[in-house]
């Protein structure tokens, strides 16, 4: 641990203070330098990535770009060094909180302090934009807010120079989904400062509403919600906001970058007018309203005598003698009766038309894309596009795309129900060709031929999807339905992949929900057993991972996923059987009861030989190969069960 040390030689000299938060790419300690107490906050890399290309690319970045920029809403740069061959870099402490902790407290803020903050954040975003950098990662844990009530946009870790090559290829997504562009979402290569006024749009939303205008399941749920879903004006959230603020935010949302304001200078000046409206607003209104009656008719001077007779004058010359009329009781006359009537009329018009008009299409729409059973909403798809038929708007696409996604996940259902059956050949009314892609596509998948499955449903969806005949187009949306499950197990792997990273990293137990989630990471830990540990050794011999035990894991998840009835669960039998297929040539996934003995002995071994190592890096990686001998094989057969005991002790010792 850096908590406790001194870094650095004479006036240049740090105190390590305290840690103030980690991640998978590193560690934020506040530090103090001893000439002067002068406080600062100290980024390091985390253990073990510094002779990560990739990551030592990024961290280097950051510290690049923030040279660059001089604001007083954004942290800034103080220099760099190394710990041991470990890179950091100094920046601001800022001495307060950042806004998902003050959301946290709140709840949601009032909209005059979102707009206080608001200018400020669009101010820090019209600085960097103008440096030619985007943020990229907009999220209201990256904006603190100093005790003083100044915002300082931090963590420019994933931020990209437009001058410069980005360190992630096309298609990539990086950043956090709930506050991610379309156009990030989407992978394009070139975002531009548009997408960070999106971002904070969504930052905006939720500060006002205390939610986020999209909430999905999943990451590849949320990317799908905000390149083609609408959201809830946060107006009907929050009855008492501004109309301009409201429709600002809306703008910032757009879904198309050229709707959406010019630049953040823009969005600043807009803040700004929307307060001085306010503001003149209730000042017009406070001034009527406190207005003593004595004070709203002021007269110059008291009436003298000439006035009062120039008022009885007018007054009497005025007044005409009339004629008395004997007078009709107005419900006797005419026009009584004739009006009478045509309220009558106009009502009963009225009440029938609110009984048998249609409803707010949109109204419709939501709930029928809201409906959680698929049964009902098939029912009300089909009723919302046939009443809807003469209007085909966005709106109406996308229902139609749903009908179509729920057609297709039935006969997707009936197919892979034909296969467990062992019924391979088609019926009559089957198109053969179409019918043989499904098939083969299937067999591709639950053998772990991934690329060659999808090249099955890419050439279905492409020849299928844009029939005329329904019957036929159908078979294109099963290819498009397992492109999409092919890509969600993708993402699988990568989140799993990065959860294991920060747990090591950050020396704590994975937070997973779902039995099948929990098998998943257990096989990648079978299968990424020991590679630090490899990694660190001197002679860099010996065997990395249990493949043996990986191999037994991820055919024991395909095998039961196979067998299970829901196609939905499909995400989880390509992985397992990929990493099967995978592991197959191997020899060492062909391992014997001894030589796994021998191997997981050959890890607890090495972590009793490196304990007393000053090597904060080798430390670390001890600490984890025991938690993973204790939790991999703590159910295993024995001797591997003792072995995990012995693990389990030797951690209880650390402890002490």
């Amino acid at each position: 641990m850096l908590v406790g040390q001194t870094i650095g030689e004479g006036d240049k000299s740090l105190y390590i203070e305290k840690e103030l938060g980690s991640g998978a790419m590193g560690s934020v300690f506040r530090a103090r330098f001893l000439k002067d107490n002068t406080l600062t906050a100290l980024k390091v890399i985390a253990f073990g990535l510094a002779d990560n290309e990739t990551a030592r690319a990024r961290f280097d970045r950051e510290a690049k770009i923030l040279k660059q920029l001089k604001h007083p809403n954004i942290t800034r740069y103080y220099g760099s060094g190394h710990i041991r061959k470990t890179p950091f870099f100094m920046m601001e402490y800022v001495e307060g909180e950042s806004l998902d902790h003050l959301l946290e407290r709140r709840g949601k803020l009032p909209w005059e302090d979102v707009v206080i903050f608001g200018k400020q954040l669009a101010a820090a975003l019209e600085h960097a934009h103008e440096k030619g950098i985007i943020h990229r990662d907009l999220k209201p844990s990256n904006i603190m807010l100093t005790k003083g009530g100044t915002v300082k946009l931090t963590d420019f870790g994933i931020a990209k120079d437009v001058d410069l090559t980005a360190l992630t290829g096309a298609n990539n997504t990086i950043g956090t989904a709930a506050y991610m562009s379309p156009e990030q979402c989407r992978g394009e290569r070139n975002l531009g400062p548009k997408s960070d006024i999106y971002s904070s749009g969504v930052v905006f939303y939720e500060l006002l509403t205390g939610r986020k205008p999209f909430v999905r399941e999943t990451s590849i749920d949320l990317f799908m919600a905000h390149v083609n879903d609408p959201f809830e004006r946060p107006s009907r959230l929050v009855p008492n906001l501004p109309m301009w603020l409201d429709t600002l935010v809306c703008q910032m949302l757009e879904k198309k970058p050229e709707f959406r304001p010019l630049d953040a200078a823009t969005v600043g000046r807009a803040l700004q007018e929307i307060e001085d409206k306010v503001a003149s607003h209730k000042s017009v209104g406070a001034e009527v309203a406190n207005a003593r009656v004595i004070d709203r008719i002021q007269m110059t001077s008291p009436p003298d005598e000439s006035d009062r007779e120039a008022t009885r004058v007018i007054r009497s010359s005025s007044k005409k003698k009339k004629v008395k009329k004997k007078t009709i009781p107005f419900y006797r006359k005419l026009w009584f009766a004739l009006t009478l009537i045509g309220l009558f009329v106009i009502g009963a018009g009225i009440g029938l038309y609110l009984v048998t008009r249609p409803g707010d299409p949109k109204i419709a729409f939501n709930q029928a894309m809201e409906e959680k059973d698929e049964a009902t909403k098939e029912q009300l798809l089909s009723a919302y596009l046939k009443r809807q038929s003469g209007n085909k708007d966005a709106d109406w696409q996308r229902a139609n795309d749903e009908l179509f996604g729920l057609k297709a996940k039935k006969i997707d259902q009936a197919m892979w129900n034909r296969v467990r059956a062992k019924r391979l050949n088609p019926e009559e009314e089957y198109d053969k060709q179409a019918y043989a892609l499904v098939m083969q596509g299937y067999k591709l998948e639950a053998e772990g031929n991934t690329n060659g499955a999808l090249e099955q449903w890419i050439d279905l969806e492409k020849n299928w999807v844009k029939q005329e005949n329904e019957e036929l187009a159908l078979w294109g949306w099963i290819g498009r339905r397992h492109k999409q499950l092919i890509s969600e197990a993708d993402g699988l792997e990568k989140r799993m992949l990065a959860t294991l990273l920060r747990a090591r990293v950050d020396e704590e137990e994975a937070t997973l929900e779902g039995d099948d989630t929990k098998r998943t990471y257990e096989a990648l830990r079978l299968e990424l057993l020991g590679d630090l540990r490899a990694e660190l050794s001197e002679d860099k011999k010996g065997p990395v991972g249990d493949l043996a035990g990986a191999k037994q894991a991820w055919k024991s998840l395909r095998d039961d996923r196979e067998k299970d009835k829901p196609i939905d669960q499909r995400v989880y039998l390509i992985l397992a059987a990929r990493h099967f297929r995978d592991l197959d040539p191997q020899k060492a996934s062909e391992a014997t009861p001894e030589q796994r003995e021998e191997m997981v002995r050959g890890l607890l071994k090495w972590a009793l030989s490196v304990q007393k190592s000053e090597n904060l890096i080798v430390l670390r990686d001890m600490r984890n190969t025991l938690r993973d001998i204790r939790d991999l094989y703590k159910n295993a057969p024995s001797p591997l069960d003792k072995i995990a005991i012995e693990a389990d002790s030797e951690l209880r010792k650390l402890k002490k």
